[in-house]
């Protein structure tokens, strides 16, 4: 399936609506009861975490994006999360990447974030092999559109080729998150991974 309208149903103003998996919903609806979502469906909703166990069983199941959870870059305590996640989504020249933070669960059961910004097809590509150019300080970036209008948007991803490689989802001088060490190069590995796979032809 192709995220487009996730992605366009996302750029939504997210202080009155949220997305979750294909379909918008209101803050404003009062659930009549909470519903216990079964271990698939929480799968397909909120996707696989590459820091948990069993991911390598999803990698080739386009249907479950996979996705991390970044780090503070300057934390309080060791391993900090920051609450900003990025997502791998779809496969083949589907393959996207997307931004989020505010991981909240819903009285109806479902969980909803922040959508941040994302971007697909041959950007993804390139950054996965390294391929933008890295500008003055030596680093890869590659910009997230929150908006298609608005492709030149300030958030990024950035990619350090140096002794201590580190993605880092930053806008402006505000960085939401790093990425490094193993995780990174997990991460990395199944981008590329989806990027390889196509899609089965129509019989």
């Amino acid at each position: 399936m192709n995220r487009r309208a996730f992605f366009q149903a996302a750029a939504l103003s997210t202080a009155t609506v949220f997305q979750t998996k294909g379909r918008t919903i209101s803050h404003e609806a009062e659930p009549a009861h909470i519903p216990q979502p079964s271990e698939d469906r929480n799968l397909l909703l909120f996707g696989v975490d590459l820091a948990g166990p069993n991911w390598e069983q999803y990698l080739a199941d386009e249907r479950m994006d996979l996705f991390v959870w970044l780090r503070e870059l300057y934390p309080a305590d060791p391993g900090q999360l920051s609450g900003a996640k990025l997502r791998i989504m779809e496969h083949g020249s589907y393959t996207a990447l997307s931004a989020g933070i505010g991981d909240t669960l819903q009285p109806y059961g479902d969980r909803t974030e922040h959508w941040l910004g994302s971007v697909q097809g041959t950007t993804v590509a390139r950054f996965a092999k390294f391929g933008p150019e890295r500008d003055d300080h030596g680093r890869y970036n590659v910009f997230l559109a929150a908006d298609e209008n608005l492709p030149d948007t300030m958030l990024s991803l950035t990619l350090l080729e140096d002794g201590n490689r580190q993605l880092e989802l930053n806008l402006g001088g505000h960085c939401f998150g790093i990425l490094n060490g193993e995780l990174l190069s997990r991460f990395l590995a199944c981008l590329r991974t989806r990027l390889a796979q196509d899609r089965p032809k129509a019989s």
